[in-house]
């Protein structure tokens, strides 16, 4: 299966499962495609090891996927996601290097999706690990391949990305939204960012609370500008 393939397959659990904010909820993906999470530590000792035997991170049987719960939160994310990846590309166990290659290729995009990158504003990995909640050496790999992406994009869309970016167009608020969260306080909507109250409630904000701000810092006017005008171009144009 190709990469593009492969992409169009991630689109496709977007829509399905109503995907429309970053991090994912892996879990509910997974019980989206019939499958229930298991941690290691919950079964007996005899079984556990025979988990670890079998896989490290994690493992599919039946209608069920095991992963081990003591690994780092961001690797068993990426764990998840892999064994995701094996039952929408139909893998059949044992799987091949190849499988294995493309079940790794689908849990990068799902969980942090290149054009998700860019309107996240992501700079440098340690964004893209912070944002989508990735290990940074899977963060690493997934903006340098995000550059590679903008490079192309800013001369051509393909018909994933348009389908990606339509997917992912707010009406209302009239951009590609990436994050969409309940103010901690007041539970408005907040669209884009990582606050966790909004501006509102930011005023009467209580000594001592904390909260984050993400640096809106990304690109040299240039490079935005650049951007913008080919994404003018393929909504609005003739870029087919």
């Amino acid at each position: 299966m190709t990469h593009e393939e492969i992409l169009w397959k991630i689109l496709e659990v977007f829509r399905k499962c109503d995907v429309r904010s970053f991090p994912i909820n892996c879990f509910e993906l997974l019980k989206h495609y019939g499958y229930e999470c298991q941690e290691y530590s919950e079964l007996e000792p005899n079984k556990q090891e025979v988990c670890y035997q079998v896989s490290e991170d994690a493992f599919r049987l039946q209608d069920k996927v095991y992963y081990n719960d003591n690994a780092k939160f961001c690797r068993r994310r990426f764990s998840l996601m892999h064994e995701l990846g094996h039952i929408v590309l139909n893998h059949q166990a044992p799987y091949t290097q190849k499988n294995e290659q493309e079940a790794n290729f689908f849990a990068g995009n799902i969980l942090a999706p290149r054009m998700a990158i860019h309107y996240a504003r992501c700079k440098n990995p340690n964004d893209v690990a912070e944002l989508f909640r990735l290990t940074y050496e899977a963060a690493s790999y997934a903006f340098d391949d995000y550059r590679r992406w903008r490079r192309k994009a800013i001369y051509r869309m393909t018909a994933y990305d348009k389908a990606m970016y339509q997917h992912f167009y707010d009406d209302k608020e009239k951009c590609f939204v990436w994050s969409v969260r309940k103010c901690q306080r007041c539970h408005a909507t907040l669209y884009n960012t990582t606050k966790t109250i909004c501006n509102v409630c930011k005023i009467y904000r209580k000594p001592g609370m904390d909260y984050m701000i993400f640096p809106v810092t990304f690109l040299p006017p240039k490079q935005r500008s650049d951007f913008l005008v080919a994404e003018q171009s393929w909504l609005y144009g003739d870029d087919l």
